[in-house]
């Protein structure tokens, strides 16, 4: 399929309004951004950002609309760091990265216009790749994320190893996957190295249920040393918490919604992404549970709630949770209204109450509050199984690190230290 060239020089000015599809797809996302509750200047200002790139992307009125994310990018990254255009342009490059994202959804529902996205080559890597994935989803049932990870650093092993070569993964040797690990750890970006040589072990495991390789090749990928076991969980004393919690205000809905989230955080030991996909079919009340869905475990599991968090998630629910057709607990309060929260979301609500709350420096975030609730567990007398099931680790080793902050076991074992008299 041909793609419109692009103009080198600015286009003209950009008028408000025109003829034919650019308008009509103009229109359609000022409906979409209205039923959503922008205000009547967000929607003027994405418009006009979202003209400013159908003009300069040299799209006739009248011909179909094609244009895709290579597009948008270079528009982004490209035109707008040295754009001259005469005015109206929807000036803030805010508000048109914003603009050109609600474009491509409303663009894609519409029939009438056509996204061209362009696709990757359909190589024998890719191939390896698209079958490499789905062994990760339907076999090991890892999440998207992860997936997407683990496909990345194995595309970057077999490119870096055959190039432009026939793919040939008879030829896979312990050389290769020695340097290849070797080189990224030499990058002085261990983590990196560590994920890539997970990757690849995992890859290669793949392969020997394909009869592609030896299962002695999956031993020959080298550990990448983890220093960060070294280092003490770091985790809140008992009135940082409470000065924590405290940070919130409860007169308003976003401090309810926020509040009922931290506590979901400190009290249950939730990830933040379990925070965000809890919904209303997951909350048990007659039974006092809680159904949490762990996509890693491929599992569901019920936790109990505790009174300061029923208590609290009843006070949004009851007045501050905006009236929305979504089934999420915890959803977003400005514009769009009533749409769920991210992950980065609930993040972001617990880097700002660690701001408001006087705690100075950087590693505070949501996995603090996790490391928090596994020392208390531990120095409460609970064992390792116990904090694992709690924190839903898969494996008791992700655990025993908490095993540094259990003071009073360890006071029983150390050994006397004999003075030597000089």
């Amino acid at each position: 399929m041909m793609e419109a060239t692009r103009p080198a020089a600015p286009h003209g000015p950009v008028s408000s309004r025109g003829e034919g599809k650019i308008v009509t797809l103009l229109d359609a996302l000022t409906a979409y951004l209205q039923q959503r509750k922008y205000t009547p200047n967000i929607c003027t200002q994405y418009r006009r950002g979202a003209q400013h790139f159908l003009r300069w992307r040299g799209l006739d009125c009248t011909e179909a609309l094609l244009f895709g994310e290579d597009d948008i990018s270079s528009f982004v990254t490209g035109h707008l760091t040295r754009c001259d255009c005469p005015r109206p342009r929807g000036d803030s490059r805010a508000h048109i990265r914003a603009a050109l994202r609600h474009l491509s959804l409303v663009a894609q529902r519409d029939g009438a216009f056509i996204v061209s996205g362009v696709p990757r080559a359909v190589t024998p890597i890719e191939e390896w790749l698209a079958w490499f994935d789905e062994h990760l989803r339907s076999v090991r049932g890892l999440a998207t994320v992860t997936r997407a990870h683990q496909v990345r650093y194995v595309r970057e092993f077999l490119t870096a190893t055959f190039g432009a070569a026939t793919l040939d993964l008879h030829a896979l040797t312990v050389p290769i996957l020695v340097g290849f690990v070797s080189a990224k750890a030499g990058t002085g970006k261990r983590r990196a190295a560590r994920y890539a040589a997970t990757a690849i072990r995992g890859f290669l495991r793949f392969l020997v249920l394909r009869g592609i390789c030896e299962p002695g090749l999956v031993a020959a990928v080298p550990t990448v040393p983890d220093w960060r076991a070294r280092f003490l969980p770091k985790g809140l004393q008992d009135f940082e918490v409470t000065r924590l919690l405290d940070a919130f205000g409860t007169n308003t809905p976003i401090g309810r919604r926020d509040l009922a989230m931290l506590l979901c955080l400190t009290r249950l030991g939730l990830r933040a992404g379990e925070v965000a996909q809890l919904t209303l079919d997951d909350l048990d009340w007659h039974n006092g549970t809680l159904r949490l869905a762990t996509p890693k475990e491929r599992r569901t599991c019920l936790l109990p709630i505790p009174v300061d968090v029923g208590d609290a998630i009843v006070a949004y629910l009851g007045d501050g949770r905006p009236a929305s057709s979504d089934r999420h607990v915890f959803l977003v309060h400005k514009t769009p209204v009533g749409r769920a929260m991210s992950a980065s979301a609930v993040c972001r609500v617990v880097r700002r109450a660690f701001h408001r709350a006087g705690f100075a420096g950087a590693g505070h975030g949501t996995h603090v509050l996790r490391h928090t609730l596994a020392g208390n567990m531990v120095q409460a007398g609970a064992t390792l199984k116990e904090v694992a099931d709690v924190l839903r680790h898969r494996h008791i080793d992700t655990t025993a690190v908490y095993t540094k902050v259990d003071l009073t076991t360890l006071r029983a074992v150390v050994l006397p230290w004999s003075e030597v008299a000089s």
